[in-house]
């Protein structure tokens, strides 16, 4: 029985010890071949990461304000999308009711005042619209629906209305309780959100909330309106008829401030889009610098690899030969 030497055994875990660091050789030049990178950091930049971290630190500050910005963009063009939805509901009803001539009769009074009731339940569900699980138009109060249902609102209008005698007084109580109730009855949202950092130096509004002037004008009017389908200044023709037309006045001013309202919005779009771009290019910027402090020579990382393979080959080949076995059974 041959016996086994400490030499033996000492010239075996050399042997080993050697295959695993050509392995791990091969393994550090396959990933530099394959991606044009240095595997060993610290090598590649001899020990100093000043340049490196700073680089990093860019890219994470550029990412969290790409992440910012298109939150905000989103709920920008959300804002948006509501807002035409409400244009496209309200339609032409504001001129309608605004003009003498197509409130001339009680019967078409009453259907416009069908018609702004369903106009108006139309943009409290558009003001109730989320986007990526947000409320659009709820301020801070991001998982809450802003508004209360159209027919609450219209419930506690009615209550509020109910003593007036003229188009005039009604129309006066509902700027009041628009005044002084309609954020503790109707609004459930909170205040308006920060605006998004976006870049060093920028900041982008992108909230709305319910409680905008040019949303509130939208939604006084056209509660004034569906009030007529609701019962008010009941067997009062004239009186109807003039409601109306204060109504439709009341419509065209909302119109005139969420066109304003959208003007601004669209404003912030292109700003938006200006920093996005430009964070891009930063970004490519950095990405290529890093490239370039850490990047190898390919061809030279396949040519070693391939000495380090042959190297390994070899080996395999001592190793048999003086343990006096075959590669398989070194195997």
């Amino acid at each position: 029985m041959a016996s086994v030497t400490l030499a033996d055994m000492a010239q075996t875990f050399a042997l080993r010890r050697h295959n695993t660091s050509l392995q791990s050789e091969v393994q550090r030049l396959s990933q530099e071949t394959v991606t044009g990178l240095a595997a060993d950091t610290g090598r590649a930049v001899g020990g100093d990461f000043t340049e490196l971290s700073a680089i990093t630190g860019s890219l994470a500050r550029l990412e969290a304000y790409g992440t910012a910005a298109t939150l905000a963009a989103t709920l920008t063009s959300g804002t948006q999308d509501a807002l035409e939805a409400i244009d496209s509901s309200i339609g032409a009803l504001g001129i309608e009711m605004s003009n003498p001539t197509m409130t001339g009769t009680a019967s078409s009074v009453d259907t416009l005042g069908k018609t702004a009731l369903q106009a108006f339940q139309a943009t409290v569900s558009s003001l109730n619209t989320s986007v990526s699980g947000q409320s659009l138009f709820g301020g801070t109060e991001v998982n809450t629906a802003p508004l209360a249902d159209a027919d609450t609102i219209l419930s506690a209008l009615r209550e509020a209305t109910a003593g007036a005698g003229t188009a005039q007084e009604l129309e006066a109580a509902v700027n009041d309780w628009f005044a002084s109730d309609f954020t503790a009855v109707a609004y459930k949202g909170g205040a308006e959100r920060a605006p998004y950092t976006v870049g060093e130096s920028d900041r982008v509004q992108a909230s709305v909330t319910a409680t905008d002037p040019a949303i509130v004008q939208t939604l006084k009017g056209l509660a004034m309106g569906a009030l007529l389908s609701q019962g008010a200044l009941e067997g009062q023709t004239a009186e109807r008829q003039d409601l109306a037309q204060r109504a439709g006045g009341a419509i065209l001013k909302g119109g005139d401030e969420r066109t304003d309202l959208m003007a601004r919005l669209g404003a912030g779009e292109g700003r938006l889009a200006n920093i996005q771009t430009r964070n891009t290019a930063q970004i490519s910027a950095l990405e290529l610098a890093r490239t370039d402090i850490l990047s190898v020579d390919s061809y030279e990382s396949a040519v070693r690899l391939e000495a380090t393979q042959t190297q390994i080959e070899t080996l395999y080949s001592v190793t048999a030969r003086l343990s006096k076995m075959s590669l398989t059974d070194f195997l």
